[in-house]
């Protein structure tokens, strides 16, 4: 699964991301569901893992 966007980030990233994304706060569920309906015009991901740190919010195509 680690590719070069996760920037060799670790198993334990990885798990604590998907934990992340199980339990996000009110503000992150708002957010989220504002970028999930693709307001943006590319896709957004939530939790995303990058060497030892975790992005709350990236969008790929905009390198943000």
């Amino acid at each position: 699964m680690v590719t070069n966007m996760h920037f060799g980030a670790s198993k334990i990233i990885f798990k604590y991301a998907e934990v992340l994304r199980k339990d996000m706060t009110n503000t992150e569920k708002i957010i989220w569901d504002g970028f999930s309906k693709n307001q943006l015009g590319g896709k957004v991901r939530t939790q995303h893992p990058m060497e030892k740190y975790m992005a709350d919010f990236i969008a790929m195509n905009y390198r943000l």
